[in-house]
């Protein structure tokens, strides 16, 4: 319905975007993010008053404590009592990996020295399972790398949850921490998130909070979605939320009930002389109807129960029910 389904596509011209939403309910939106292109190459620029488009020397992506500087930065300027989005995305989980205070002491313990011991780029990192072997000792190294960036990531959310209590004086009605992405470390002898479906990609935090929300805390019994998303923040805003992404509220949940299940939907794509040699290679689809999750191909399928197999090492059922026929049958109709 957006138009959007890898990277190289653009948001459909006719689809309003969250911000573009809440700027005509009268909002001041902001977007800070580290990596600009996804505001203009990518679409999501329209809506937003301000936003920033540089990057560091080689124009790539701005480090978090940039990123939460600007924030903090706009936030000081603030005119008036108009209600505000606030969009501050952080990119260190993603790859490059330098070596932290963390990982150097992960790898002092360990007495690891080997080729990720100063840290991995990019390009070593997905050199991995390629020109370097995958060994357990590989595996250890680039999950410290991958936790040191997480510690970092943990302490500026935090300093962007200060500046909002400190600048909103706790009056933030909605709060939300989520991800695009999850990150393969060597599970199912992969490593990134580009063109994989396991579960290390495809499952994300998503963390809801403010003054709108019962503080006790609840935990969601099934599985959402990130389309709801939309749909959650333009409701407590009290704008009519009907969309056609497929998206719903998520309130019910949020107040402890449940809604009714759903089938969910991924797609992977990658260009023809970018496939990865894995099951879960391009033009591969998932669906997930409760804990069954499907997986398909043009060239077969495969299923996991991840309520028994949550890591899915199970092989293939061969065994194919009535209910996996009606995934199978989705699959090919979103093929």
């Amino acid at each position: 319905s957006h138009g959007v389904r890898w990277n190289g596509d653009s948001l459909a011209e006719d689809y309003q975007t969250l911000a573009e939403m809440l700027a005509a309910a009268g909002y001041d939106p902001a977007a800070f993010v580290a990596l600009p292109t996804m505001l203009d190459r990518g679409g999501l620029g329209p809506g937003f008053d301000t936003w920033v488009q540089r990057g560091d020397a080689s124009g790539f992506s701005l480090p978090g404590p940039d990123v939460v500087r600007q924030a903090e930065q706009w936030l000081e300027n603030l005119d008036g009592d108009r209600p505000i989005l606030l969009w501050a995305h952080l990119f260190e989980a993603h790859s490059p990996y330098p070596v932290g205070p963390y990982a150097r002491q992960e790898f002092h313990e360990a007495g690891y020295d080997g080729p990720l011991a100063e840290g991995a780029s990019t390009e070593l990192f997905y050199a991995l399972g390629e020109e370097i072997p995958l060994t357990q000792r590989e595996q250890l190294a680039v999950r410290a790398l991958y936790d040191q960036q997480v510690v970092d990531l943990d302490r500026y959310v935090g300093e962007l949850l200060d500046l909002l209590s400190r600048h909103l004086m706790d009056r933030a009605r909605l709060i939300v921490l989520t991800a695009d992405h999850g990150q393969s470390l060597g599970e199912h002898k992969a490593v990134g998130h580009g063109f994989l479906l396991w579960q290390t990609v495809l499952q994300v935090p998503l963390i809801i909070g403010g003054d709108a929300v019962d503080k006790s805390g609840v935990r969601a019994a099934s599985p959402v979605s990130l389309l709801d998303l939309k749909p959650t923040i333009l409701e407590a805003a009290g704008i009519d939320a009907e969309e056609t992404t497929g998206g719903r509220a998520l309130w019910p949940v949020l107040a402890g009930g449940r809604l009714p299940s759903r089938s969910l939907f991924a797609e992977a794509r990658a260009l023809a002389d970018n496939v990865q040699h894995d099951p879960n290679d391009a033009k591969s689809l998932a669906v997930f109807d409760g804990s069954s999750k499907l997986i398909w191909r043009p060239d077969g399928y495969r299923f996991h129960d991840l309520s028994l197999d949550p890591h899915e090492t199970a092989g293939q059922q061969e065994a194919v029910t009535a209910d996996h026929r009606g995934m199978i049958e989705m699959a090919e109709r979103f093929s």
